[in-house]
């Protein structure tokens, strides 16, 4: 692979090399596996949002919202091989073509790139604990009521700190299921807590809602008293203000950079 990348580079051609490439006889796969990627190179995207040097030295345009299936993508490489370095270029690609970047990251890899572009850095420690209560900036219907995209962010944060599962791939694993009006229970009980305190609701709020209406309900394992219990630890605990009180980060700035604790 090494000698292939040299005489790919200029005044490293090597003749005999050009007879061996040029044979129409076949190779073994561990051959042909070698040798495809100096000699063949990606098309790339239509759409030139990035641009990267291919294998041969081309040009080569990527846009990950040309794909008509889904825009989730994962870069993969050892311990120093650049991954934060490649996805720190590519951050810087997307504020330039006028995006908005979420950036979740245990440590502070993307700390320096968010402050110079003007975002908003947050580093939780134990001085430092910021409210994300999703009430605050909650995205509204036509009609005053909660987006839908919102209510299924917000289903699984609640479902979590009544000790339920609602991702499938977790639910197939562990050989779980739960009735659907679990989830039922938790869009009543947001509901309520909107409708009563709108974006000054907090999770208290949504615990008191559910622990009323869940009366009515037959629920398995305690659920509204497993939330009621969460909601208490929290209250109570050095991060009481994380889901209750108003959200204090700056969602409206370009970039936003979390960072957890390793």
């Amino acid at each position: 692979m090494i000698a292939a990348f040299l005489e790919s580079l200029p005044l490293n051609n090597i003749k005999e090399r050009d007879t061996f490439l040029n044979r129409r006889t076949t190779l073994f796969d561990a051959n042909l596996a070698t040798m495809i990627p100096f000699v063949s190179d990606v098309s790339g995207s239509a759409t030139p949002d990035e641009i990267f040097v291919g294998r041969k030295g081309g040009l080569a345009f990527f846009h990950r919202y040309d794909s008509d299936t889904n825009y989730n993508m994962s870069i993969v490489a050892e311990s120093g091989g650049g991954k934060s370095f490649n996805t720190g270029n590519r951050h810087a690609h997307a504020l330039a073509a006028g995006r908005q970047v979420r950036v979740i990251d245990v440590g502070r890899s993307y700390e320096f790139l968010c402050q110079e572009m003007g975002g908003e850095y947050i580093h939780l420690t134990d001085e430092r604990n910021p409210c994300f209560n999703f009430f605050t900036n909650i995205l509204e219907t036509p009609s005053g009521d909660i987006h839908p995209d919102e209510i299924d962010s917000i289903i699984p944060m609640v479902g979590f700190l009544c000790g339920w599962i609602f991702l499938s791939r977790l639910q197939l694993r562990a050989r779980i299921t739960y009735p659907r009006d679990m989830a039922s229970l938790i869009i009543k009980a947001i509901n309520i807590a909107y409708r009563k305190n709108g974006r000054q609701a907090g999770l208290k709020d949504v615990a008191d809602a559910f622990l009323e209406i869940a009366k009515d309900y037959k629920v398995h394992d305690q659920a509204p008293e497993k939330l009621y219990e969460a909601y208490g630890l929290i209250h109570t605990g050095r991060m009481r203000s994380i889901l209750t009180e108003k959200t204090t980060y700056i969602i409206r700035k370009i970039m936003l950079s979390l960072s957890l604790k390793r």
